[in-house]
C-alpha cells in the first residue's frame, strides 16, 4: 500500500515536471538597433549645412554638423541641399544617398562641399523698396526641423520674391528667388500689401534676429529685428 502510493506520488511530480517543461511564453523580441555616423565636411566659414536624414516610421531629422546617432534598423536617406549665401553657392558632392542601418553595428556616411562658387547679388536699381511692416515668429518646442516665421510688408510693385534673414553671429541665410526656393512658402501681395513665410531652424532656447526683403529687381527693405524662442 505504501508502496503504491509513493508510486502515484512520484508519477504526479513527474507530470508537473513535464507540464512545467513543455510551458511556453510568448518571446518578447528587443527593439533592434544600430548606429549611424554621418561627417559634414567642408562647409564654408560661416554658413551652416542643413543635411535631412529620412528612414523608417515617419523618421526626420535636420543635422548641422557631424553626428553619431542611434537608430532603429532600416533603410535611411540622406539628402544634402545646397548652401546659398548672400556671396556664394556650395554645392555637394553627392546631394543624397541612402544607407542601411543594421542591428549592433555602425554605418558611416560622408557629406561633403565643394569649393564655393562666388554669387554676384542683383545690383540695385531706382524705384521703390519693400516694407517689411511685421514678423511674427511663433516660439516652438525644440526640434531639428523648420519652424515657419510670417513677414507682413508694404510693397507697391507687389515683386517681392524672396529674402535674407541674419541669426545670431552674422550667420546669414537666403530664401526664396535668391536662396532656397524650397525655404518660403504662401507669397501673396494685393494692393501693395504682402504676405509671406520662411522658415528656419529652432535649435537655441532664444535667437535675436532681423530679416529683409528682396524684390525682383534687387531692391532690399531695411532689416526688422524679431525674437525666436524655442520652447
Amino acid at each position: 500500500m505504501r508502496r503504491a502510493a509513493a508510486t502515484l506520488a512520484l508519477a504526479s511530480l513527474g507530470g508537473l515536471a513535464l507540464v512545467a517543461q513543455g510551458s511556453t511564453h510568448p518571446a518578447v523580441r528587443a527593439p533592434r538597433f544600430g548606429y549611424l555616423r554621418i561627417v559634414i565636411r567642408n562647409v564654408p566659414e560661416g554658413a551652416t549645412a542643413h543635411v535631412v536624414l529620412t528612414g523608417p516610421r515617419g523618421y526626420r531629422l535636420a543635422v548641422e554638423r557631424t553626428r553619431r546617432l542611434h537608430l532603429q534598423t532600416g533603410t535611411y536617406r540622406i539628402a544634402a541641399p545646397t548652401i546659398h549665401a548672400s556671396t556664394f553657392d556650395a554645392t555637394p558632392v553627392r546631394a543624397a544617398r541612402s544607407v542601411v542601418v543594421s542591428a549592433g553595428k555602425e554605418v558611416a556616411a560622408t557629406v561633403s562641399y565643394r569649393t564655393p562658387v562666388p554669387r554676384t547679388p542683383p545690383a540695385q536699381v531706382p524705384g521703390t523698396a519693400p516694407t517689411v511692416t511685421a514678423v511674427t515668429a511663433p516660439t516652438a518646442a525644440p526640434s531639428p526641423v523648420y519652424v515657419w516665421v510670417g513677414v507682413t510688408f508694404a510693397d507697391p510693385e507687389c515683386d517681392v520674391v524672396g529674402g535674407t534673414w541674419i541669426g545670431s553671429g552674422e550667420a546669414i541665410g537666403d530664401f526664396g528667388r535668391w536662396g532656397r526656393p524650397d525655404l518660403m512658402r504662401n507669397l501673396s501681395c494685393v494692393g501693395g500689401v504682402g504676405s509671406l513665410e520662411f522658415a528656419r531652424t529652432c535649435t537655441t532656447a532664444q535667437s535675436l534676429e532681423r530679416v529683409l526683403l528682396v524684390d525682383a529687381t534687387g531692391r532690399r527693405s531695411t532689416a526688422v529685428g524679431y525674437t525666436l524662442r524655442c520652447a
